[in-house]
């Protein structure tokens, strides 16, 4: 058995899809289809992961996704119609760990699906001394970070900059979720973000021009991926 999944899906053949794709792929899928039915489940019968629908009849799923993270850690995918940016922004700032639009491949839902699944066995284990991604190696304890054979010096802010993208490894961290944890709450200038990534970035990557490690998702964040 690959996990369990609760959807939380209003349209029934959007349901149908999923539960028989998912289950003929292993999952154990509980579908529901609005919010407060999905809140039951979750205090019930607890799934690895949540796809949530934006378009819920009694609450939206941003809305959703924040009640859920006041108690529970459970990863969750917003799957949504709306090709809108802030939207997106919105559901990864409520605690989303990632989003889906319609329509999807199924390939990339359940390649979603492992990655959010290992994130979150991650989390769920201490803190690694380590993280590496490819090539560089992320000491956290040591606040040590070498690529290859090479060690690299950085600054108190980059470091800090590294390490949380090394913390959240795979996860597309906003402009405004690295502001709050660097900066601190009430900074709000997000070209902050973009200079210090610019100078990080000239630290730890061979080439500038095509990073290997640290990827733009434009008009969202950063995140921290092997791009080899």
């Amino acid at each position: 058995m690959e996990g369990s999944i609760l959807v939380v899906e209003d349209d029934p053949r959007t349901q149908r899809l999923l539960s028989t794709q998912l289950t003929a792929r292993g999952y154990s899928v509980q579908v529901v289809d609005n919010a407060n039915a999905a809140f039951s489940a979750v205090t019930n019968s607890p799934p690895d992961v949540i796809l949530l629908d934006i378009g819920l009849p009694d609450i939206d799923g941003i809305e959703t996704c924040r009640k859920l993270r006041e108690w529970s850690s459970i990863p969750v995918i917003l799957v949504t119609c709306l090709d809108s940016l802030q939207t997106k922004i919105r559901g990864l700032d409520m605690g989303a760990d990632d989003y889906v639009t319609k329509p999807f491949q199924m390939s990339e839902l359940l390649a979603r699906i492992r990655s959010v699944t290992r994130r979150s066995a991650a989390a769920s284990r201490s803190v690694p001394p380590v993280v590496e991604v490819g090539d560089l190696r992320i000491d956290l304890g040591k606040h040590r970070v070498t690529r290859g054979a090479e060690e690299i010096a950085l600054t108190r802010m980059q470091f800090e900059m590294v390490k949380e993208l090394a913390l959240n490894a795979d996860a597309v961290l906003t402009y405004e979720h690295l502001l709050q944890t660097i900066w601190g709450r009430g900074y709000d200038d997000i070209r902050a973000v973009h200079a210090l990534l610019y100078h990080l970035r000239k630290r730890i990557e061979p080439d500038l021009s095509n990073p290997r490690y640290i990827k733009s998702v434009p008009g969202i964040g950063y995140t921290l991926r092997n791009g080899e």
